[in-house]
């Protein structure tokens, strides 16, 4: 997978509540990208190329299209 970074960057706080966790996106960012209350935002953990831990999301809901990993090398070839 590839990633193209847009100029949209923002902090988001995790939330703990009693048996339950929370991301939050700021309103404003929720209104910039165009998404409403209810909609569903896939999302997926990875690993950059350091090793560092990230999540992507999809904001378009729809979930990630699974790929297998035999493909994935044969395409790299």
């Amino acid at each position: 997978m590839r990633i193209t970074f847009q100029f949209h960057g923002w902090k988001s706080l995790l939330q703990m509540k009693a048996g339950t966790s929370k991301i939050l996106i700021l309103k404003p960012v929720v209104k910039g990208l165009g998404l409403e209350r209810g909609m569903p935002i896939y999302s997926y953990t990875a690993k950059d190329e350091n090793g560092r831990p990230l999540m992507v999301s999809y904001l378009d809901g729809k979930p990630k299209e699974i790929v297998k990993e035999d493909e994935v090398k044969q395409d790299e070839e």
